[in-house]
């Protein structure tokens, strides 16, 4: 509902600034330049809901002291960074021991609209998450079979 009231940026500026009030590291949101505002609320909620995603993950494993979001307009879509001064970890081994299903799962959400996802970390080097996602997702339809014996007479859209 935040998403629909105030849009992605404000909606990002807010949470942050609550989880960071709710568990005492400072986080700093930079918005460089103008975000359009057309987004695709599939593409605002999945941004949103990564963002809630490396929060939680911030607050669980790094045991940072300071916390960075950035978000920029970039080509046709949108880029994000989260970037912690944490305990870091090395994300091949924790791919391995599906220790990051957290992680996993941001991922697989950003690929579904057509983004890029991205992790850089090292054990005591702090951990940078990044994406990039269009502001339109264009949904593919399965076809499915069609019976002539259950479907509706054909509407025009025609006058």
């Amino acid at each position: 509902a935040v998403l629909t009231q105030v849009g992605l940026v404000d909606a990002v500026k807010r949470l942050s600034f609550e989880w960071s009030h709710r568990v005492n590291i400072p986080v700093g949101v930079h918005v460089k330049g103008q975000i359009l505002t057309d987004q695709d609320p599939i593409v605002s909620t999945t941004v949103y809901r990564v963002l809630q995603e490396c929060l939680r993950n911030v607050e669980k494993h790094a045991r940072a002291t300071q916390v960075t979001v950035k978000l920029w307009q970039e080509g046709q879509g949108v880029r994000v960074s989260v970037l912690d001064n944490g305990v870091g970890f090395c994300p091949i081994g924790a791919r391995q021991q599906l220790v990051g299903i957290g992680l996993v799962g941001m991922a697989e959400r950003i690929r579904m609209i057509r983004g890029t996802f991205q992790i850089e970390s090292a054990p005591g080097e702090g951990t940078r998450v990044e994406l990039q996602v269009p502001h339109q997702v264009l949904v593919s339809v399965p076809i499915l079979p069609v019976r002539s014996d259950v479907m509706p007479p054909a509407v025009s859209l025609r006058d």
